[in-house]
């Protein structure tokens, strides 16, 4: 599993939902995890460990090499915001 450190500027983390369960919008962690022969699942979690994802990986962002590049980064993001608005209206699986 790959893993890479976040430290989200001003511009970037006013944009970024915060954590529901500590409110941090700055620190965070891009993982990567092979789910099958020629694919990888990309997700965002949280300093504190939580991950919005983890209740279903079909939420998680595919890329055959797994790769933590900057598009991959920020689609985790937006997937990541997507996941806490969904939660924060009660409309989560």
């Amino acid at each position: 599993m790959g893993q890479k450190k976040l430290h989200l500027k001003t511009d970037l983390s006013m944009r970024t939902e915060p954590c529901p369960q500590c409110q941090n919008r700055e620190q965070f962690t891009a993982r990567s995890a092979q789910c099958a022969e020629d694919a990888c699942e990309i997700w965002i979690e949280c300093a504190c460990g939580f991950d919005p994802t983890r209740e279903s990986g079909l939420y998680r962002v595919e890329d055959v090499w797994g790769s933590l590049d900057v598009p991959n980064i920020l689609t985790a993001l937006e997937v990541w915001n997507e996941r806490i608005t969904t939660r924060r209206r009660g409309n989560a699986p």
